[in-house]
């Protein structure tokens, strides 16, 4: 009965050692994507979009606080609020700058010249 609690003892431990260097190596597989990633195109244009919304957002407080903002002091937590419940609000507010299009309604007959 001992015999076989050592050797139940000592496969629980190996399995142990097993499972802790497949998780230094899943650690360093993922470091290596995570740094690959990284290296791409489509990181870099994530991290502009984050920034360019940033700074969309800060302009657009900057534009409906026209008058006494300083920027030395500017509490960037009440910005942070006072976007995110603009945004909330107008929830297509940032995927487009350009002001939207009326649409293009066909002619009526009284809009027909007379032929």
């Amino acid at each position: 009965m001992g015999d076989d609690l050592r050797a139940e003892r000592q496969l629980l431990v190996e399995k142990d050692e097993q499972l802790m260097v497949a998780k230094e190596k899943i650690k360093i597989i993922a470091a290596k994507a995570v740094e690959a990633f990284q290296q791409t195109n489509e990181h870099n244009t994530m991290l502009f979009s984050w920034y360019f919304k940033g700074f969309e957002l800060l302009r657009r407080y900057l534009v409906k606080h026209l008058v006494g903002v300083d920027m030395e002091n500017l509490d960037l937590e009440e910005v942070d609020r006072e976007m995110t419940t603009d945004e909330v609000s107008q929830p297509t507010a940032l995927e487009g700058d350009a002001p939207e299009t009326a649409p293009v309604l066909p002619p009526t007959d009284e809009a027909a010249p007379d032929a």
